[in-house]
């Protein structure tokens, strides 16, 4: 197993390990502690799913194969939070999907690149201009290996 898969594997282990344990401690009550323990809570789920989807973009695997891994982490997300409603000091909303949705979306946009190299071939073939008896330019498809 390469370095990237290993990498991989073991945060996907250690993010469901920290999303499915349960939580004994007694927090406070206050308005206030209750908001920013919500912003830090979101802001790790937004974060942990941003790194998730920036680990997936960068294995070394095919174009589809890191598509149907992408897949898997948006439903690691809801998956996670389903089964967040039966843990002990845990809850599950669809709300926090949503939000870790959010943070794919924002793994997407600072790996962009990453995700888009290989996806050259599931594009149509690129295409050639020949000439054509009225001197007008057409479009021949070009195939690797064949003359132009």
């Amino acid at each position: 197993m390469n370095r990237r898969r290993l990498t991989w594997a073991l945060f996907v282990t250690a993010w469901t390990a920290g999303l499915l344990c349960p939580i004994y401690v007694a927090l406070p009550e206050s308005d206030a502690f209750q908001v920013a323990k919500a912003v830090v809570f979101k802001t790790v789920h937004v974060v942990g799913y941003a790194t998730l989807t920036v680990l997936t973009a960068r294995l070394e695997a095919a174009p589809r194969t890191r598509l149907l891994l992408l897949f898997f982490v948006m439903a690691h997300g809801a998956a996670t939070e389903m089964i967040q409603t039966v843990i002990p000091g845990r809850g599950g909303a669809v709300r926090d999907v949503c939000i870790d949705h959010a943070g794919v979306l924002l793994g997407l946009y600072w790996s962009w690149a990453a995700w888009t190299r290989g996806l050259a071939g599931l594009a149509p073939p690129a295409t050639s201009e020949a000439p054509s008896e009225n001197g007008v330019a057409q479009h021949e498809p070009v195939h690797p290996g064949s003359p132009r």
